[in-house]
Protein backbone atom coordinates (compact mmCIF):
# COMPACT_ATOMS: atom_id res chain seq x y z
CA UNK A 1 0.00 0.00 0.00
CA UNK A 2 1.24 3.45 -0.66
CA UNK A 3 2.00 5.94 1.83
CA UNK A 4 -1.34 8.57 1.31
CA UNK A 5 -1.63 12.27 2.82
CA UNK A 6 -4.40 12.16 5.02
CA UNK A 7 -5.79 16.08 6.70
CA UNK A 8 -7.42 15.76 10.14
CA UNK A 9 -9.47 18.08 11.40
CA UNK A 10 -10.62 17.65 15.01
CA UNK A 11 -7.90 15.72 15.80
CA UNK A 12 -7.91 15.99 19.83
CA UNK A 13 -11.37 14.42 19.66
CA UNK A 14 -11.54 10.48 20.56
CA UNK A 15 -12.43 9.80 16.80
CA UNK A 16 -9.91 11.95 15.17
CA UNK A 17 -7.25 10.69 17.36
CA UNK A 18 -7.69 7.52 16.74
CA UNK A 19 -7.44 8.07 13.07
CA UNK A 20 -4.14 10.04 13.45
CA UNK A 21 -2.89 7.10 15.47
CA UNK A 22 -3.34 4.97 12.90
CA UNK A 23 -2.58 6.60 10.24
CA UNK A 24 0.49 7.30 11.35
CA UNK A 25 1.25 3.78 12.42
CA UNK A 26 0.83 2.46 8.62
CA UNK A 27 3.24 5.35 7.82
CA UNK A 28 1.27 7.84 6.53
CA UNK A 29 1.75 11.48 6.77
CA UNK A 30 -0.76 13.10 8.57
CA UNK A 31 -1.76 16.79 8.55
CA UNK A 32 -3.81 17.46 11.73
CA UNK A 33 -5.91 20.55 12.58
CA UNK A 34 -6.33 21.24 16.13
CA UNK A 35 -8.04 24.03 18.14
CA UNK A 36 -5.29 23.24 20.92
CA UNK A 37 -1.99 21.72 19.62
CA UNK A 38 -0.62 21.02 23.40
CA UNK A 39 -3.13 17.97 23.25
CA UNK A 40 -1.02 15.96 20.55
CA UNK A 41 2.27 16.51 21.97
CA UNK A 42 1.71 12.70 22.99
CA UNK A 43 2.25 11.66 19.10
CA UNK A 44 5.26 11.66 17.46
CA UNK A 45 4.66 14.48 14.73
CA UNK A 46 5.65 18.31 13.89
CA UNK A 47 3.29 20.91 14.64
CA UNK A 48 2.80 23.80 12.67
CA UNK A 49 1.28 26.90 14.74
CA UNK A 50 0.29 29.44 12.49
CA UNK A 51 -2.94 28.25 12.64
CA UNK A 52 -4.98 31.24 11.74
CA UNK A 53 -3.21 30.89 7.95
CA UNK A 54 -3.46 26.72 7.84
CA UNK A 55 -7.33 27.69 8.75
CA UNK A 56 -7.71 30.13 5.67
CA UNK A 57 -5.96 28.04 3.54
CA UNK A 58 -8.40 24.48 3.98
CA UNK A 59 -11.57 26.78 3.99
CA UNK A 60 -10.21 28.02 0.55
CA UNK A 61 -9.36 24.06 -0.74
CA UNK A 62 -12.59 22.97 0.82
CA UNK A 63 -15.93 22.89 -1.64
CA UNK A 64 -19.04 25.03 -0.67
CA UNK A 65 -21.28 23.62 0.88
Amino acid sequence: MDNKNITVFGCTGKTGREIVRQALEHGHFVTAYARNPQKLEHLQMKMAKDLDSSREKARNRLAPL
